[in-house]
């Protein structure tokens, strides 16, 4: 009788963090590694939507991406064959860890998260023009 008390005990603790454990709008429900973990890495746009409309990004002469380091430094790097632009600032997490606070000088944005595993990381933002949603990949 034990036994099957510490099994459906055991499974219970199994499905009540699996489900709670999912943050992200797209996910993941479960992770093993942290979120800041997933979250630094250096990432390159894959794609781009303003208010559900898929933007054009694959320009092969443009070089970019965005760095996200642990401790705290943020990182966006755009060069082409007219002009280089490299921008640092910082990072942190924000409300429950579902939104990252972007700092540049004096100037904040504020990416909400919808996807972040090892390979793919999507946020969205609110501009003048609409909804902006990116898509990464690791660089």
């Amino acid at each position: 009788m034990m036994k099957y008390f510490t099994t459906v005990i055991t499974i219970s603790a199994l499905i009540f963090t699996t489900v709670s454990c999912g943050k992200y709008e797209e996910g993941p429900n479960l992770s093993l590694k942290t979120k800041k973990a997933r979250l630094t890495n250096k990432w390159v746009v894959d794609e781009m939507f303003l208010d559900g409309v898929e933007l054009s990004v694959s320009v092969p002469e443009i070089d970019g991406f965005t760095e996200i380091k642990k401790n705290g430094d943020y990182r966006i790097y755009y060069e082409d064959r007219y002009v280089t632009w490299d921008n640092i600032g910082t990072w942190e997490f924000y409300d429950s860890k579902k939104k990252l606070i972007v700092t540049f000088d004096t100037d904040s944005d504020i990416l909400t998260i919808l996807k972040l595993v090892e390979t793919e990381l999507w946020v969205s933002e609110r501009t003048g023009l609409g909804v902006l949603e990116t898509r990464y990949r690791p660089h």
